[in-house]
């Protein structure tokens, strides 16, 4: 659960699967898709192609509509994939331990000073990662200056879908 500091007019949400976690080392991979900021007084926040439905123009280095790869370090992959299961999704891969992948929605994603949200999205991993993919609210008051930020690292196992398990199991 997030709080908005006082004087928030909005928030610039990132996520980024940091140096560490790289394919030289282990697993470097995630599929994330469906990102939503829920809040506890008003309406949903509205996020630019948080399904990442939308491809980018063909002549645009962006990994979907509406994000950019501002941030990144070497060469890591970033863009848009049909993964099944999950749908559209943005596909983050750092190859070498010289890339961090990163993506930022192009959009301030407005917000209401001083409440509650509920941020949710989905996320597929093969294993569990060193440190964890990060995602990143930077807090923006209405002149556009930084606020402070809320950051969440994410490391799980991707789990079965509840009712739809591919798992057969016999107990006797």
């Amino acid at each position: 659960n997030i709080m908005t500091p006082e004087g928030t007019a909005g928030a610039r949400l990132s996520v980024c699967l940091p140096k560490e976690e790289n394919e030289e080392c282990g697993l470097g991979h995630i599929w994330v898709t469906d990102f939503h900021l829920y809040s506890a007084d008003g309406p949903e926040a509205d996020i630019p192609n948080a399904g990442f439905e939308e491809k980018a123009d063909k002549c645009s280095s962006y990994p979907a509509s509406g994000w950019s790869t501002d941030g990144s370090v070497g060469h890591p992959e970033c863009r848009r994939e049909q993964q099944k299961g999950i749908g559209s999704c943005l596909y983050l891969c750092n190859p070498s331990g010289s890339d961090q992948a990163v993506a930022v929605c192009s959009e301030i994603i407005p917000l209401q000073e001083n409440s509650g949200y509920t941020l949710y999205f989905k996320a597929k991993q093969e294993g569990k990662l060193k440190e964890g993919f990060r995602i990143v609210l930077e807090f923006i008051y209405s002149a556009g200056g930084s606020l402070g930020q809320f950051t969440y690292t994410y490391n799980r196992k991707s789990m079965p879908r509840e009712g739809h398990s591919a798992m057969n199991m016999q107990c006797d």
